[in-house]
């Protein structure tokens, strides 16, 4: 079964974006296969996030209509599969494609999310003599939110509904 490409840039913008950059060896030798999986699995990992404003279609919708109904609002959401392009824009900004990336980049580069998030619980390790203490009072943001890339996470804060942050304390 061939695997089809998801997300907000194609492939080819990919590869563009990765040739433009120093330490790129995750990307250059994964398979193509590889490529693909990574990339879907960033494009959903963005798409779980609750963004500032409307998707272009509910907006559109909300734009002819503040009162419509509920049905039209749930149909005119469903029509678009990503969480972008929002309100009033057609095009994805720039920052969500490069997170796409990186997030796909980290993913090849053997970071596991879930994993991380569970390191957040280990607070010394321990080889022969030699002992390693960590502070995790407060997690990395990005951990928090099991995004593997922080320059990832970054691109995407801006565009996160809740300006607040985030923050994971451990009690």
């Amino acid at each position: 079964m061939a695997l089809s490409w998801q997300g907000y840039a194609s492939l080819v913008e990919a590869n563009n974006f990765f040739e433009q950059r120093l330490r790129t060896f995750a990307w250059d030798n994964a398979s193509a296969n590889d490529r693909v999986r990574a990339n879907n699995e960033a494009f959903a990992g963005i798409n779980m996030f609750n963004y500032i404003g409307e998707k272009y279609p509910v907006a559109q919708v909300l734009a002819a209509n503040a009162d419509a109904a509920e049905t039209e609002l749930q149909t005119a959401y469903l029509t678009q599969e990503g969480e972008f392009p929002r309100g009033d824009s057609t095009v994805v900004p720039k920052e969500i494609e490069y997170a796409q990336f990186l997030w796909a980049y980290a993913l090849l580069d053997g970071r596991v999310p879930e994993e991380d998030f569970e390191q957040l619980a280990v607070t010394s390790q321990a080889y022969g003599g030699v002992r390693q203490a960590y502070n995790r009072q407060i997690a990395m943001d990005h951990i928090a939110q099991l995004v593997p890339s922080p320059q990832a996470f970054n691109y995407l804060r801006p565009w996160f509904r809740n300006d607040w942050g985030f923050c994971l304390i451990k009690v």
